[in-house]
């Protein structure tokens, strides 16, 4: 398998084990809430719960929150390694501050991109080829054509990932969905 391919088949694993969490983020209300809650106080024994849920046997996911986001990690073998998926506030601007409204619009704004990439080879192709040539239009442009919410701003490249800004009329910070290679090779 080669590089281009290890990356696809990895987006398409993540994106299919992240589906059913952001589907209960955009539905479920009182899972929303208690979620939230729970990055936001940090309180790892509710989150274990949540994600025991979400993950229903995946054995290559793991999370991690600092407060203020949560990051679903995925292990994958070289090349691509340690892969994340988070909705977080970037560090250094607020502590245990994480709300439920915008987590909620984005869950449902990105539902759409994450069932394509999910079930679409070349889509989650044309998703690497716009990270490796570190080209913001063309993430852009393929990320747009799927979420569709007046709240993304910015879609940005960094190494290795993709990161969709969100900003929100009654939240004072901007908050993140991210895909993004934490470790690897």
């Amino acid at each position: 398998m080669n590089r281009k391919q290890a990356f696809t088949q990895a987006y398409q694993e993540i994106c299919q084990a992240a589906l059913p969490f952001y589907q209960l983020l955009a539905e479920n209300s009182q899972f929303a809430e208690q979620f939230t809650a729970a990055v936001r106080s940090a309180n790892l024994t509710l989150l274990d719960l949540f994600f025991l849920q979400i993950s229903a046997g995946n054995q290559n996911m793991s999370y991690g929150t600092n407060g203020i986001g949560y990051f679903l990690e995925f292990s994958f073998p070289d090349p691509v390694g340690i892969y994340s998926n988070a909705i977080s506030i970037r560090p250094g601007q607020v502590r245990f501050f994480y709300e439920t409204k915008p987590v909620v619009r984005i869950a449902r704004a990105v539902l759409p991109l994450y069932r394509k990439l999910a079930k679409s080879e070349a889509t989650a192709a044309s998703l690497y080829q716009a990270i490796q040539s570190k080209s913001h239009s063309k993430a852009s442009k393929l990320i747009k054509k799927w979420v569709r919410s007046r709240y993304l701003y910015r879609v940005r490249v960094s190494s290795m990932g993709v990161d969709l800004y969100f900003r929100f009329p009654d939240s004072p910070y901007v908050y993140h969905n991210t895909l993004f290679q934490e470790f690897g090779g």
